[in-house]
């Protein structure tokens, strides 16, 4: 009975652990993801700052010259925008693996209480008899 009831509670916490673990490879996989888009904006940035310098090079009035950083200016922000919408797209499907996960551990959890449960209402038969 005591043994049903230890190996019940060390089955409990094996569980829990493999759910923590999945939380935090989840964690660890959005993490990795945000990084590498924050490292394509970082590079996105510097290469916006060195473009002019070598655009001028070759140009010969003054109006090609800002037409040049118009169209750099245009093609950044769209770089942008588009890293941008891909953090968004991130963090969307990231919220339906959390959600996911959540919901597996939420059932897994009531599961177990109703397992538990069952083995102490046995356990508390045996000794009333």
């Amino acid at each position: 009975m005591v043994n049903e009831s230890f190996e019940s509670l060390r089955k409990m916490a094996n569980d829990n652990n493999s759910a923590i673990s999945k939380l935090l490879e989840l964690n660890v996989s959005l993490w990795n993801k945000i990084s590498s888009k924050q490292l394509e904006l970082f590079k996105l940035c510097f290469e916006s700052s060195t473009k002019p310098l070598s655009a001028q090079n070759g140009v010969t009035s003054a109006d090609e010259f800002f037409k040049q950083q118009m169209e750099m200016a245009r093609e950044c922000g769209e770089k942008a925008a588009q890293i941008n919408k891909e953090v968004i797209e991130l963090f969307s499907s990231s919220r339906e693996d959390y959600q996911e996960w959540y919901d597996s551990s939420v059932k897994h959890a009531q599961e177990q209480l109703q397992a538990l449960s069952e083995s102490s209402n046995k356990t508390g038969t045996r000794k009333a008899a």
